[in-house]
């Protein structure tokens, strides 16, 4: 399930050995390190591990150069200010992931994936890749939960089974 879930997340986010991860959510939490520290390290991307300090983000992110981060709802409150990166794409999960943060990136050209992963079953279950700023209409009908599934998934007695 691991390397499944690994080739899933380098196809989804296109990551290569060019790339550079920043990694700030805890190695316990799946969508870092299964989303993409270990997709990074099978294709030999570079690696930087850190834990999350909300004072020194906003400089990291523009001193690592990295473009790649996979963050949580909270840790993108605190990039809402960084202008200069080199971020390629942003990944974000774990809980609802707000309009205004998707939009943030799209105006700049960044692709942004919002990730529904369910930790038990892996974390690139379903997600919803936003290109365009065309396609933030989904988020009048609510928060989106995806439009690409990449496991067997039905609905039984109101309940999603993956």
């Amino acid at each position: 399930m691991i390397l499944e879930n690994a080739k899933i997340s380098q196809q989804i986010q296109n990551i290569t050995s060019d790339d550079i991860i920043y990694n700030v959510c805890s190695m316990n939490h799946t969508g870092g390190l299964n989303a993409q520290v270990i997709p990074g390290l099978l294709c030999g991307a570079t690696l930087i591990i850190e834990e999350f300090d909300a004072f020194k983000f906003n400089k990291r992110i523009q001193d690592t150069q990295c473009t790649l981060i996979h963050l949580v709802p909270k840790m993108l409150q605190s990039l809402r200010k960084v202008e200069k990166h080199n971020l390629r794409f942003v990944a974000a999960g774990s809980d609802c992931i707000l309009k205004e943060y998707v939009e943030k990136y799209l105006k700049i050209g960044v692709p942004f994936m919002i990730n529904y992963g369910m930790s038990e079953a892996g974390p690139i279950i379903i997600n919803h890749t936003f290109k365009t700023m065309d396609e933030l209409d989904v988020f009048d009908k609510g928060i989106p939960l995806g439009n690409n599934v990449t496991c067997d998934y039905k609905i039984e007695n109101k309940e999603l089974l993956l």
